[in-house]
């Protein structure tokens, strides 16, 4: 039986990240910003531009895409938890 260390569990856990479309403050451009993060990950011209970057990368990390509209309230919530990442 293979035997599995706590640090290797808790690898595993923190692989899960939440990403946050929304609009940039003082701007016209979009961010796409890593939850619990001060700065953004990447600007983008259009919010589907942006929408489109945080699915990459909430694929890649089981997460959660939470798209927020001009106003900054959430709208719509992109769940990857399930699938299986891309190669």
């Amino acid at each position: 039986m293979a035997t599995v260390k706590t640090s290797e569990i808790k690898d595993e856990k923190k692989e899960v990240k939440n990403y946050h479309v929304t609009p940039k403050k003082d701007s016209s451009d979009w961010q796409v910003k890593g939850a619990g993060n001060d700065r953004a990950t990447k600007l983008f011209s259009t919010q589907k531009e942006a929408i489109a970057y945080a699915k990459e990368l909430a694929e890649k990390k089981f997460g959660t895409v939470y798209i927020h509209g001009e106003n900054g309230r959430v709208r719509d919530t992109l769940k990857f938890a399930n699938k299986k990442p891309k190669k």
